[in-house]
């Protein structure tokens, strides 16, 4: 018996395994469903979804399960090969996650016929951060605001306690400036006044200076004295009986 040949893979089948592969790459959720259910979703129907889905930068992918599978094998993520069972079709969202399953559920919520009929497509989990979430978390992630109004409630929780804290701040600053200049003013006004520094004058001379304590006394001379009148004085004789 001739060996049997390995059965070779037709060209459109890779590309159509390439898509697949790129899209779940893309996407920042993939969220699977079930457009057929017991009734059938209509194609005209199916034509809505997809529009609904584009208005949120996402789009409906109806995929063959065989080829899912390979893509899901080279990703490495086989464990997500238990949702393509039956009809299945991917919903992809490429921008905000929370509006492509929003986008979902309206549409599921409008096919309903009763309370309870689960609509189509029937949600069975999805794709998200790199984990599989069931369907009632994807219907949490649909009721949430959009990612710009989450984003500044997030922003303005955060920032509350930091508005608090700058404004605690603010005003025991303000309060030590305050102390410090009350400080500086009791100071001042304490302080005792500052003499001027004494001026250096220099000494005024006298007409006539005062004598010096060491200079002799002058003598008048005999001859002199006798010229002006005045009587000589002799020296007294100390008494010979006065011992």
């Amino acid at each position: 018996m001739s060996p049997t040949k390995a059965k070779e893979v037709r060209p459109e089948k890779l590309e159509a395994v390439k898509e697949i592969k790129e899209r779940f790459q893309r996407a920042k959720i993939a969220i699977f469903t079930d457009y057929q259910g017991q009734k059938g979703l209509p194609v005209t129907e199916v034509q809505k979804l997809r529009r609904k889905l584009l208005e949120s930068k996402g789009e409906l992918k109806v995929m063959k399960n065989s080829l899912a599978e390979k893509a899901l094998e080279s990703l490495k993520i086989e464990k997500l090969s238990t949702y393509f069972k039956h009809a299945s079709a991917v919903a992809f969202g490429y921008d905000d996650p929370a509006l492509t399953a929003k986008a979902l559920f309206e549409f599921t919520k409008d096919t309903k016929k009763d309370k309870n009929d689960p609509g189509l497509p029937i949600i069975k989990g999805a794709w998200y951060g790199e984990a599989i979430i069931g369907p009632d978390q994807v219907r949490f992630l649909a009721s949430l605001p959009p990612k710009p109004i989450l984003l500044s409630q997030l922003l303005g929780t955060m920032n509350a306690p930091i508005t608090g804290l700058v404004t605690v701040l603010s005003g025991t600053l303000r309060g030590l400036v305050t102390v410090l200049a009350q400080i500086r003013k009791q100071k001042e006004s304490s302080a005792p006044p500052v003499k001027p520094a004494p001026v250096k004058e220099e000494a005024v001379s006298s007409a006539e200076p005062a004598p010096a304590k060491d200079s002799p006394v002058p003598t008048v001379e005999p001859e002199l004295a006798q010229e002006s009148g005045a009587a000589s004085v002799e020296p007294t004789q100390p008494d010979e009986g006065v011992k």
